[in-house]
């Protein structure tokens, strides 16, 4: 089987054969690349060669063949400004929300393309260009795909630089995710020690955790030295935040400044509220 094939299968959730947008777009999230609304749309439009709204596998397999497959997705904003004007007024037409612009539908658009300089030909030789796959309805796809072939979108890819920042825009937020699910681990971890749940640890509850730190190598102190070193402002008890910025000194966790801060405000208040 191909790779192609298999990554395909993995995000094909519901089993038909063919990946809608929501499914795409968990795939290129997975493979680092977060598309904004717009780029979606224009990633469909690109993949969607039979105007289904699909993704098929074949056509799937295509476009993974080609080079800077998820690159060529991105768009600069002035690109996505135009695609966002292109669906709201596709949308306009589309009275019955269908998703399609029937023929009854076409004759307002026909006319007000006309209007603006857009068309020239007849209704019915009009509706024959943009309906590719005579199915007798109009997609946006189909929309779209026409607009670009007459020069009226230009659908540009964003710049190297553009992609950089967004390949460490992609990178922070993974890795505050990543904070955020270690936090989590660090607040059930401490709770589980502070049995009386005062939302700190005695010197009592110390000695069941020391043993853990211990056994875990996270720590070579002895109990008193290693409370010592934990009790921060010396109040013989241990809170969470002071847990917490013991964890972060070892490289556990990343502290982001601020934002660390008032999370850990945050959790210290939730934590003696129970």
């Amino acid at each position: 089987m191909a790779l192609s094939e298999v990554i395909f299968g993995q995000f094909d959730a519901n089993g038909d054969g063919a990946l809608n947008q929501k499914e795409f777009a968990s795939l290129c999230y997975a493979k680092g690349y977060a598309l904004s609304e717009e780029e979606l749309s224009n990633a469909m439009r690109e993949l969607d060669t039979n105007g289904d709204g699909t993704v098929s596998l074949q056509e799937f397999q295509q476009w993974w063949k080609t080079d800077e497959r998820f690159q060529k997705l991105s768009l600069p904003p002035e690109s996505q400004e135009q695609l966002r004007r292109t669906i709201h007024y596709f949308k306009f037409f589309d009275q019955d929300e269908s998703g399609s612009i029937d023929s009854g539908e076409f004759h307002h658009l026909h006319k007000d393309l006309v209007k603006n300089g857009l068309c020239t030909t007849s209704l019915s030789d009009a509706f024959a260009a943009l309906d590719r796959n005579k199915d007798g309805a109009i997609t946006l796809n189909e929309y779209v795909n026409w607009l670009v072939d007459i020069g009226s979108l230009v659908v540009r890819e964003k710049s190297a630089q553009q992609k950089e920042v967004d390949t460490l825009t992609l990178a922070a937020v993974e890795q505050k995710k990543k904070n955020a699910k270690l936090l989590q681990d660090a607040i059930n971890y401490f709770q589980y020690f502070d049995r009386d749940g005062s939302g700190g640890i005695s010197r009592e509850e110390f000695k069941l955790l020391h043993a853990d730190l211990v056994k875990n190598q996270m720590t070579e102190l002895s109990l008193k030295e290693c409370f010592k070193v934990l009790d921060k402002d010396g109040d013989k008890d241990i809170a969470f935040t002071e847990y917490v910025a013991w964890l972060s000194q070892k490289g556990v966790l990343q502290a982001p400044g601020h934002e660390m801060d008032a999370f850990l405000a945050q959790q210290k208040a939730q934590l003696r509220s129970t």
